[in-house]
This record gives structure tokens, C-alpha cells and sequence, in this order.
């Protein structure tokens, strides 16, 4: 995939251009988590943009088309679908709900209180698959340490048919196993260890599930075999110290869930 001069692009902000006819969002190339991310998350059935790596006045960023259709449909962001809900079940707090407070409502059960309040008449049919992607992103987070899906890195995308969930669209903080914005329900942990224990122990068989199956899926081979595709794909040649440090974490990061699986599973390491 060759890298595409944007150079006649029209700059509508700092980070939305318009090109060939085309809505397209830019972000700086420094930092090539996101086309590895991106291509992960693929791998593991998340719906997702397709970056592109491109040349805009002079620098080299990586770029992802428009993904809804601004005449029929319309993007609700996270914090202010989670500002109106709670809102509404503490009508008494100020009207100025703070991101801090936005923050403690990003997770599973709370998303998807709100969504029952702000789409249940419309959209009853649409909500367990919007949940079920949720659940899925988060699952895909926890494996990959995908550390910043906070209320302003989702989205709903409604149309007058039906509500989804956007497309995932930032990968910068992925294999930063550090904390994680998106948990099971509320808390004010933000560690894997405390977050994957609660999920497993406390989801129905169907969605503790989706997370064995992506674990068993992204083995260290196949991570190994994605960023490997990525630099074939998008003609980089990615620092080496750079991959066997992903690696290095990865394999680490996978031994830790493999212990809460075989807790989980009544097991003795």
C-alpha cells in the first residue's frame, strides 16, 4: 500500500481534511501503534477503520476515511450519551457533569442503562448488539492492553433505521498494560488483573466466552505474523527493538490472564 500525498487536501480542523471528494481524519505518524492496533483488532472480528499512511506538508501521518454518512446518520460521543444518563438518574447533580464524572460511568452496565434511556422506544431490536460489541471492545482492550477507550473515544452512530456502535478509530495506546478506561461496571480500578477477574466472574457463559475465544485466538505467533503483515502491508520497516519490546510484553501480559483463567477455571499454577 504506497504511502498517498494529501498535499491538495482542504483543511477543514487541525485533524479533518477534505480529499478526492472525501472526508478523512489525519493523525501524526510518529507513533505506529495505530496501524497495528487497527489490523488486531480485524484479526479479532472488531469493527474498525482502515488506516492509510500519507504525506501532508511535508510530514508523514497515518489517515482513516469518514465513517458514517453525515446526511443521513449522526454521531453521538460517549461522554454526552453518559452526561444525559446520568443526568437523569441523579437529577439533583449539577448541570455541569465533569469528565471525571463521565469517567466513572464508562462502563458495560452503565452504557448500556444509557442506552436503554436514550434509544429503548426507537431502538429496543438494536441494543444487545451494540452491547455486544461493547463487550467485545472491551474484551479486545483487556487482551491487547488497548489503555484509552474512554467516553471520548466511542461513539453511537444513529440513523433513522437503527443505532450502532462506531467503528473503533484510536489505537495509539495499544500494549500499554498499565490501566484501562472501559471496565465491567463501576469502580475506580483501572487494573487488568481486577477488571478481567470481575468480568469472567460475573458475565453470563456467552460473553466470558468472547473473551477465551480471543485469547486462544491472538497467540504470540499470530501477533507476531499481524506486525509482520503490517510492515508488508504498509511498506515500514519497523524498528526491531520496537517489536521485541511489544513481544516481550505481550507474552508476559499473556501469562498474567492465564493464571486468572486457570483461577477462574479451579486450577493450581
Amino acid at each position: 500500500m504506497s504511502v498517498i500525498n494529501l498535499d491538495n487536501a482542504k483543511r477543514i480542523t487541525s485533524s479533518k481534511l477534505l480529499f478526492a471528494d472525501k472526508i478523512i481524519y489525519i493523525k501524526g505518524a510518529a507513533n505506529y501503534m495505530s496501524l497495528i492496533g487497527a489490523k488486531l483488532a480485524k484479526f479479532l472480528d472488531i469493527d474498525t477503520v482502515s488506516f492509510q499512511r500519507g504525506i501532508y506538508q511535508g510530514k508523514q501521518v497515518i489517515f482513516s476515511e469518514q465513517y458514517y454518512n453525515k446526511d443521513t446518520e449522526k454521531r453521538i460521543t460517549g461522554g454526552k450519551l453518559l452526561r444525559e444518563y446520568h443526568e437523569y438518574i441523579e437529577p439533583n447533580h449539577p448541570d455541569a457533569v465533569s469528565p471525571i464524572d463521565e469517567e466513572y460511568f464508562n462502563n458495560l452496565t452503565d452504557i448500556w442503562g444509557a442506552l436503554e434511556f436514550k434509544y429503548g422506544l426507537k431502538y429496543e431490536k438494536d441494543i444487545p448488539e451494540v452491547m455486544m460489541n461493547f463487550v467485545k471492545a472491551f474484551c479486545f482492550d483487556i487482551l491487547t492492553g488497548n489503555s484509552d477507550r474512554n467516553q471520548s473515544n466511542w461513539e453511537i452512530i444513529v440513523s433513522e433505521e437503527k443505532i450502532s456502535m462506531a467503528p473503533s478509530y484510536d489505537f495509539d495506546d495499544v500494549f500499554d498494560f498499565i490501566s484501562y478506561y472501559l471496565s465491567p461496571e463501576h469502580t475506580e480500578e483501572e487494573e487488568m488483573n481486577y477488571l478481567l477477574e470481575n468480568f469472567l466472574n460475573t458475565s453470563a457463559p456467552e460473553f466470558a466466552n468472547i473473551f477465551y475465544e480471543m485469547y486462544d485466538k491472538l497467540t504470540v505467533k499470530e501477533l507476531i505474523k499481524i506486525i509482520n503483515d503490517v510492515e508488508v502491508e504498509h511498506e515500514l520497516e519497523l524498528n526491531q527493538k520496537f517489536k521485541d519490546q511489544i513481544i516481550k510484553e505481550y507474552t508476559n501480559h499473556r501469562l498474567e490472564i492465564e493464571k486468572i483463567i486457570n483461577k477462574r477455571r479451579g486450577k493450581v499454577m
